[in-house]
């Protein structure tokens, strides 16, 4: 049986107007003795208690809220009345005004029900806390903007949550929340810190084209989509929305934080394998490259030497295999470091120690070319034929030589091996 709950009270434009010129006619007080007078009056109506109450926590409690505009409206009326700031805005400047809403109390409702939620290109100034309430009707935010934190924590959306072109400038929390129907936060702007924490999923969170500031934090960390920690594909993210840091802990020293980073983007790179686009194999790319590198940091010590020849090999030389452009500029900076070491005689080891010499009369080498131009252009076709184990047989090295070639043959070998998977991987797909 649903619990009935009493309406929320709000007060109407004639005590509106009447609480506005109480403010004014109290020019030397504080802002807690204008609300207090306001509240002896009966012109705060429910909201007394968010003004007046022993603490920033104060919250509406278990009350049907009938339009969460109207009073969202109406709580920033009654707050720049209380503070001031709204009888002299004219005088003052934008700076100083939204200064003066900082210290607004917050509107915060707890275990209510919200029956029309249409905040559509509304301007919301008070930072807005909907704490387990429940909003049966379609929530439409359409081009609505939150100056100031957004909270719905544990708050249930039974259908559709339309969150388009929605601009969170001081971050949003959706921990805990249940979404029945579709979450739908394409061309949304976030900033500061956006968690679903636990948030639970029937359908599919669609994030895609949202823009996230440099200073957002995508948190994900144990999300469900339909009862299961397994996003599926449900997902919706394109791959030029990712950046470094954006994922919630991946920036961290903590190694908690860094191991839930990590997992996060393996469950990432899963969902986007599973819808298999173009944009979504680039994602999976993406969250692979990202996975990876967190799991170096998360499975070796900062000290272990295994950790520094992972961080210098596989990620910036062969970029675990994701990018191709890593692999091939490593294969040209091998053949052209070992080209100068064939062209200076092993940085100027004498011929009996390090000598490649050219197999007609066995008697011309590198240096006796006559100019260096000559000499380092015959050192890069050598150390090129020896990357690519072709060994045409017209120049052999002696001595040292020998071993730089065979170190290089086999790092041939196998930096082609890499590129040749991962160049087939890309053009494949």
């Amino acid at each position: 049986m649903m619990r009935v709950l009493e309406p929320l009270r709000l007060p109407d434009q004639a005590q509106l107007a009447a609480a506005r010129q109480l403010a004014a006619s109290m020019p030397g007080s504080t802002a807690q003795q204008r609300a207090e007078a306001l509240a002896q009056r009966g012109l705060l109506g429910d909201l007394a208690d968010l003004f007046c109450g022993p603490s920033q926590g104060s919250a509406i409690r278990n009350r049907c809220v009938a339009d969460l505009a109207t009073t969202i409206e109406t709580f920033e009326a009654l707050a720049g009345a209380i503070n001031g700031n709204a009888l002299t805005g004219a005088l003052q400047t934008k700076d100083a005004l939204t200064g003066a809403r900082q210290t607004w109390p917050e509107l915060r409702l707890r275990e209510c029900r919200v029956e029309r939620a249409d905040l559509s290109s509304l301007e919301v100034q008070a930072a807005l806390h909907l704490e387990h309430c429940i909003l049966p009707s379609e929530v439409r935010l359409l081009g609505a903007s939150f100056s100031r934190p957004a909270r719905f924590v544990g708050s249930e959306f039974p259908g559709e949550a339309n969150f388009f072109a929605v601009t969170f400038a001081a971050g949003a929390d959706f921990a805990g929340a249940k979404f029945h129907g579709a979450a739908d936060f394409r061309g949304a702007t976030f900033s500061g810190e956006i968690s679903f924490f636990r948030a639970n999923f029937d359908q599919c969170l669609e994030l895609k084209f949202a823009h996230f500031e440099p200073d957002a934090v995508l948190n994900l960390v144990e999300v469900r989509f339909r009862g299961s920690s397994v996003m599926g594909g449900s997902l919706s993210m394109g791959f030029r929305q990712f950046r470094p840091g954006l994922i919630a802990g991946e920036d961290s020293r903590d190694h908690h934080s860094l191991a839930a980073a990590c997992e996060q983007y393996g469950e990432l790179e899963a969902n986007f394998a599973a819808q298999g686009s173009p944009d979504s194999n680039a994602a999976k790319d993406w969250c692979h490259y990202r996975y990876m590198d967190l799991r170096r940091q998360t499975t070796f010590g900062r000290r272990n030497p295994r950790r520094l020849l992972d961080w210098l090999f596989l990620k910036w030389c062969f970029g675990y295999g994701v990018y191709t452009r890593r692999v091939l500029y490593s294969g040209m900076a091998v053949i052209v470091l070992f080209a100068l070491l064939y062209a200076t005689n092993g940085l100027g080891l004498p011929g009996e120690a390090w000598s490649v010499q050219y197999a007609p009369d066995h008697r011309q080498a590198f240096t006796d070319a006559g100019h260096c131009l000559d000499s380092f252009c015959n050192a890069m076709y050598f150390s090129a034929i020896t990357f690519a184990t072709v060994g045409y047989g017209d120049w052999y090295p002696l001595h040292w030589a020998r071993l730089a070639a065979a170190i290089e043959g086999l790092s041939g070998i196998f930096i082609m091996s890499v590129f040749t998977v991962s160049f087939a991987r890309k053009i494949i797909r």
